[in-house]
């Protein structure tokens, strides 16, 4: 199985406050900044995932009895117990979202505005393969997908999202 990711683009148009002025800027200038809305998109999806909301703006379905029991046994720190039934258990051990990244970046500027593509995936292979499970394929005998990799679908919590996203990158120097 491949390295599970999903491509993402963010776009601020030329019409928002101070981006017009940002595409005559240098381009390792541009780049930081890139970067840094790329490492927001990693904080968003992980900020509303531990919230145990996906992309479209809705509760992760719950896992079965059985497999709450079991994740309930397996992890049993108390840390993870203030997990169970709140997040959908996707964040159960951590490790999952600790190894998401934005890999091959790119910056690209035209005259109408910038746009930041980038490949959100995780650098742990056997952490990829669980996520694709989760958000593609379905987990489990009823293959429940729990979409997660993504900015947000809902448009409400979009804007906010991207509201944060033009923030860091005003921000980034």
């Amino acid at each position: 199985m491949a390295n599970f990711g999903r491509k993402l683009e963010v776009q601020f148009t030329a019409a928002l406050p101070g981006i017009l002025a940002d595409l005559t800027k240098n381009s390792a200038l541009l780049r930081r900044k890139g970067v840094a809305v790329a490492d927001e998109v990693i904080e968003i999806i992980r900020d509303r995932t531990a919230e145990g909301i996906d992309v479209a703006g809705r509760p992760f379905k719950k896992y079965s009895r059985a497999y709450e029991d079991f994740k309930r046994q397996a992890f049993s720190s108390k840390k993870t117990k203030k997990l169970v039934g709140k997040t959908g258990w996707l964040r159960a051990s951590g490790r999952m979202l600790a190894s998401l990244q934005a890999k091959n970046v790119q910056i690209l500027t035209n005259g109408t505005g910038i746009s930041i593509k980038m490949f959100v995936t995780f650098s742990d292979r056997e952490r990829a393969q669980i996520a694709e499970y989760h958000d593609k394929l379905g987990a489990g005998k009823s293959k429940v997908k729990r979409r997660f990799l993504g900015l947000s679908t809902n448009s409400a919590r979009r804007r906010s999202e991207l509201a944060r996203l033009l923030q860091t990158w005003r921000k980034a120097r």
